[in-house]
């Protein structure tokens, strides 16, 4: 599980889970079956085609479908990123804390590692663009039981309608 809080040009919005133990049982689930643990990938490790999958099996380089923001993230569906698509995944970055540094603490990591990356990814700040910066990062839960130490930064349009990557957009 993974928090996910959207960053839109010139806002912060921080999504506080008040009430970590209820929302680690509300993540985002959608569509029938499990999902698989990794997406299906050609020899270059792009997807090939849309699946649905655990948050912990997306790369940087992956598009995705919408993400609730409003909910912890375990699940997402991942896209070929020539297809049209919401977001994708445009950097990674490792915690490097040795316990948990609290909710607040890993959401202004995340925002911090990502709102650097976005400039050299899109082409220009976070706050000119028009696109939407979304992150994940871990919670206590994941930290715990899944050895979560990941960001990941995403780019695009809670409303979808993306295709292809939005590297060096700068818009």
């Amino acid at each position: 599980m993974r928090d996910a809080v959207p960053v839109r040009p010139s806002t912060v919005l921080r999504i506080a889970s008040l009430a970590l133990g209820l929302a680690a049982l509300v993540g985002v689930t959608a569509g029938c079956g499990a999902p698989s643990s990794d997406p299906p990938r050609d020899a270059l490790g792009r997807v090939t085609e849309t699946a649905r999958t655990s948050a912990f099996a997306l790369e940087v380089g992956d598009c995705t479908g919408p993400i609730d923001p409003a909910n912890n993230i375990e699940t997402v569906d991942v896209i070929p990123c020539d297809r049209s698509h919401a977001f994708e995944v445009y950097a990674a970055h490792t915690m490097a804390e040795p316990t948990f540094p609290g909710m607040e603490e890993a959401g202004t990591v995340a925002e911090r590692e990502c709102r650097t990356a976005f400039a050299d990814f899109v082409g220009v700040p976070n706050d000119q663009s028009t696109y939407t910066m979304l992150y994940l990062y871990p919670t206590q839960r994941s930290w715990r039981g899944q050895t979560d130490r990941q960001v990941l930064c995403l780019v695009g349009r809670e409303s979808g309608g993306v295709t292809g990557s939005l590297k060096g957009a700068k818009e």
